[in-house]
This record gives C-alpha cells, structure tokens and sequence, in this order.
C-alpha cells in the first residue's frame, strides 16, 4: 500500500507541474526539461509496481492450493485422533492390551503415533490432489472416503469393544480397497498413488498382528480373553475408587 502511495504521489506531482510549466522552445530542451524526467521516473516506478502486483496476482492462485492441500492433510489428521483416547485406556499401564497374549514381533506403542500422523497426512494430501483434478464426485474418491471412514472405525471396535475378529473382518476389506484405490490414484496423479505406498505395507502389517492375536486370544461363544482383561482391569478400577486409592 505504501509503494502504491508513493507512485500514485509522484504521478500527481507530475501532473501538477505539467499544468504550470512552459514548453521549451527546442525538441533538446524537451528532453532535458526537469518536468519531463519527473514524469519519466514516474512512470517507471508505476510500471515497476504494477509488474509486482501482478506477480502477486499470479501467485495468490498457488498459495491457495497450497493451503486447501494442507487443510486436507490436517483433517485426516485429526480425524485419525478421534480413537486415540480410546487406544491410550487399553493400552496405558496394565490396561487389558498388555494382559493377553501378544506376539514377540509386536511393536512399541511409541511408533504407532508418528506413523498414523505420516499415514493420515499422505492420506489427505492425496485425496486432495484427486479431488483437485476430478472432483468430489470421482468414484476412486468416494471409496477412498468409505475407506478412511472404516479406517476410522477400526480402532472402536478392536480397542473399545475388543471385537477381535470383527476388527479383523474390517481389514479383510481395508486392504483390498487399498490395492483398488492406489492404481486409481496414481492413472489421476501418480504422486497421490505412491504416496499411499508406506500406508499399504504399514496395513498389511497391522492385518497380520490382528489376524495373529485373533489366534492367541480365540473367541468362544462371542467371549475372548482380551474382553475377560477388560472386564477384569473395570473391576479392579471400581474397587480403588470405593476404597479411595
């Protein structure tokens, strides 16, 4: 605002001069004149700033994208965090996580955080170039929402409900979906296709740590061993309240 100030000042100086000055008698003299400079260095700075804002037009298109990009990337972010406090009350201290029977190859809970945040943030990002170049209405985009929302799901029923094998049901369609989607994604933009790369190894890993505690800890008559820990650790939560521990 100030430059535009500047040369909208120096062009009105120009103009108000010109009214008061008189024409030199020679073409040399024209050239030379004080007033004519005036006007010519006006003018520059005019041209100058007017290229600026142009440039600065031009570009404000791209800063857009790049935040509607990052807005995408966030949310499925966030969204992933909706069953976090969920996992950190099976899996905190003795919660009934711990107590069954899990596999040796089983990974510490402090990776599971970053590498969800990495996985939802391509997720997003993808989506979105998608979105960019085929609209909200393109069927890979519709599945790739339906799978995101059972992603989402996952964690309620395996942690919150210790549905073992319906968790694992809900993989057995998480991973085919994904093998559909990331060719559909990279023919639209290849980027948004291996991007989702890291997420189906990551996917295929978690279906086999599910499938794997779904064996140690079998279901009988719709009861398994990690609802038995979770009813127990409730009672044992009960019991310090009553007695004030």
């Amino acid at each position: 605002m100030m430059c535009r100030s500047i040369s909208i000042w120096l062009l009105s100086l120009c103009f108000i001069e010109a009214r008061a000055f008189v024409v030199p008698k020679s073409a040399s003299q024209l050239m030379t004149s004080p007033h004519i400079r005036n006007c010519q260095v006006s003018t520059r700075i005019t041209h100058v700033f007017t290229r600026k804002s142009t440039s600065l037009s031009a570009a404000a298109p791209t800063m857009s994208l790049a935040n509607k990009s990052v807005t995408w990337a966030l949310l499925a972010v966030i969204g992933g965090t909706t069953g976090t406090p969920i996992v950190i009350r099976a899996t905190r201290g003795k919660g009934w996580y711990r107590r069954i029977n899990l596999p040796s190859w089983t990974p510490p809970d402090s990776i599971f955080g970053p590498v969800w945040t990495t996985l939802y943030s391509c997720m997003g990002y993808a989506a979105f170039k998608v979105y960019q170049l085929k609209g909200i209405s393109s069927p890979t985009l519709k599945l790739a929402f339906l799978h995101y929302f059972l992603n989402l799901v996952w964690a309620p029923v395996f942690f919150g409900m210790q549905r073992l094998r319906a968790a694992h049901a809900i993989n057995f369609f998480l991973l085919p979906s994904l093998l559909v989607i990331i060719p559909n994604f990279y023919r639209i933009n290849p980027l948004s296709g291996l991007l989702l790369l890291p997420y189906l190894f990551w996917l295929s890993f978690a279906t086999k740590l599910n499938e794997t505690i779904c064996r140690l800890n079998p279901t009988e008559k719709g009861y398994n061993n990690a609802m038995l820990e979770a009813d127990i650790s409730k009672l044992q939560d009960e019991a310090a309240k009553r007695v004030g521990l």
